[in-house]
């Protein structure tokens, strides 16, 4: 064998690997753009998203003004309603609430906003902007007073039992 067919040998090999491997890299781009897109529906699944509104509803309590200029109301009866200047969101028992009584709203420094009802039972409700979570009061000696803890007022309610800070 010649050198010139030694290089011509070479470079079909080098073709048909470079050839490979352009192949391997398309194939393997379009099957993470499918997972991207599998992923996306599923992330979106996650969080909870209330009902878009026209109009607050009955027995407003309690209105909340967050860091972002968003405001809160309280229903007793339908839950609570997210207003951003642009749309009316209603959450309620369906997205994650414990009950459709809201009786007081509050904000910690993280941005969480933080719901309580004291009917049937006292219940302090988490919300991190994705998701409701049903907090419980923890016993502790080792408690201590801190500049950023949540005061929640026990008082909506005849049965309404002492409800422990956020």
């Amino acid at each position: 064998m010649t050198a010139m067919q030694k290089s011509n040998q070479l470079k079909m090999k080098f073709n048909i690997l470079f050839l490979l491997c352009i192949i391997t890299l398309f194939t393997s781009c379009n099957g993470q753009s499918t997972n991207a897109k599998t992923n996306k529906y599923q992330f979106k699944e996650i969080f909870t998203k209330g009902d878009t509104v026209k109009e607050l509803g009955n027995n407003i309590m309690v209105v909340y003004q967050d860091k972002k200029n968003i405001y809160w109301f309280g229903s007793w009866e339908t839950g609570v309603y997210k207003y951003d200047e642009k749309t009316l969101i209603n959450y309620t028992t369906k997205h994650g609430l414990p009950n459709n009584r809201v009786d007081e709203i509050k904000e910690d420094q993280s941005g969480n906003i933080y719901f309580t009802s004291c009917h049937p039972n006292s219940t302090i409700t988490k919300f991190d902007g994705h998701r409701f979570t049903v907090l419980s009061a923890i016993a502790s000696n080792d408690w201590k007073l801190q500049s950023h803890d949540l005061w929640f007022n026990p008082d909506f309610a005849v049965d309404c039992k002492i409800c422990p800070k956020g």
